[in-house]
């Protein structure tokens, strides 16, 4: 018997704060949106590096579709200054995740909060798109600063193929300043 290629999806995406703040309206149009996205394009794991917003939002759809996902996450304690709200949800995802990896203590750093190791998250999940159905799912907006720009130049140095949903998420939530540059 012959076993499918896996297709991989990464995300990465922006904080609440940047997509209409930390609210469950915002929550509820992250999670249409990557449910919309995934049952588009099926997927057969989805890594997802674990912060607030699109990344928990992927974590969801995950859940809801019955997709596998990889939990890449920074570190320990990311979730350490979260509302408890969050950090119970994210528990609960943690608890599900086909597998979940503490990218920090794959390069045997020291436990606890470093911004590079944010950064190293990305660019793990990155290297993990090996294959050819391979993709960056991106809810980027464009802006030229930040983890989802840094992630997404990283995969784009590395040519990989990058799906941006940021025309999607303006469709459902309306037209922003910023415009995306994919």
């Amino acid at each position: 018997m012959i076993t499918p290629p896996v297709k991989r999806f990464a995300g990465t995406g922006h904080r609440p704060d940047e997509l209409g703040g930390y609210n469950s309206v915002t929550d509820d149009a992250l999670l249409r949106l990557a449910v919309q996205v995934l049952s588009r394009h099926m997927p057969t794991e989805v890594i997802t590096g674990m912060a607030q917003g699109w990344d928990t939002a992927l974590a969801l759809a995950c859940e809801r579709l019955t997709i596998p996902f990889i939990a890449a996450v920074p570190f320990k304690t990311q979730d350490i200054k979260w509302p408890s709200e969050a950090r119970q949800r994210y528990k609960r995802l943690l608890s599900i995740a086909k597998q979940v990896v503490f990218v920090d203590e794959l390069y045997g750093m020291n436990p606890g909060y470093d911004p590079r190791k944010m950064h190293m998250r990305n660019e793990w999940m990155v290297i993990q798109l090996a294959g050819t159905d391979d993709r960056l799912l991106a809810l980027y907006n464009g802006k030229t600063s930040g983890g989802t720009y840094a992630c997404v130049r990283f995969a784009k140095s590395r040519g990989k193929a990058i799906i941006n949903v940021w025309p999607e998420w303006e469709q459902l939530t309306g037209p922003s300043t910023i415009r995306s540059v994919l």
